[in-house]
């Protein structure tokens, strides 16, 4: 997904909304900087995958803003449940 429509769509739509998102660091150290710098800029907040991240997803939730989350996100075992 982070050679794909995902990152496009995110550009487009960063470009005229604030977002704000979910970003969990992937392994290889060059891609994960790549993925950062294309997702961190004036209308785009990146959050860690972790529970102080959900707060602050949640609060722009609720303040109506727009958010998004990657389709490769998954909680570490033991912190929440996954379903199919």
């Amino acid at each position: 997904p982070h050679f794909g429509n995902w990152e496009l769509c995110h550009q487009f739509v960063t470009a005229r909304y604030p977002t704000s998102g979910i970003h969990q660091e992937v392994k290889l150290k060059a891609l994960g900087e790549l993925i950062r710098e294309s997702r961190s800029h004036d209308n785009s907040l990146p959050l860690h995958a972790d529970s102080q991240g959900i707060r602050v997803l949640l609060k722009e939730l609720k303040g109506g803003g727009m958010t998004f989350l990657a389709p490769d996100q998954e909680p570490q075992p033991g912190s929440g449940e996954f379903s199919n």
